[in-house]
């Protein structure tokens, strides 16, 4: 059973909602309409985070943004990649200041057409 709940929603699409449980789950998000009334780039936007602690009883706490960008969150929890190894960028830096030759095309001519009788 939620210990507080906020809830608001705006005619203009802005919204806002929280909440928080009696077992330390908390949730918050907020967002809007980005370029409002410019129907082809009209994006929702949202951002938030929650919080809550896991089996072993450590805090997880996580925030994101959803955009035109798609969603991205940030956490301590998440896994990362490891670096690069700086052989493998010294090679990506090499290759992108290389000039960049496209292949010439094969042009082919459309071919007259025969009636056959």
């Amino acid at each position: 059973m939620p210990k507080s709940v906020e809830s608001y929603h705006g005619h203009d699409g802005s919204y806002k909602f929280g909440y928080e449980s009696a077992n330390g789950i908390a949730a918050q998000e907020q967002g809007f309409v980005k370029n409002g009334g410019s129907k082809d780039h009209e994006v929702q936007v949202a951002h938030g985070s929650f919080s809550y602690t896991d089996p072993h009883g450590h805090p997880v706490s996580l925030s994101y943004v959803a955009d035109e960008h798609g969603f991205q969150a940030k956490g301590s929890h998440i896994p990362t990649p490891p670096p690069l190894p700086k052989e493998l960028v010294d090679a990506y830096a090499k290759a992108a200041s290389q000039p960049h030759h496209e292949e010439p095309q094969p042009h082919y001519a459309p071919q007259p057409t025969y009636k056959h009788y």
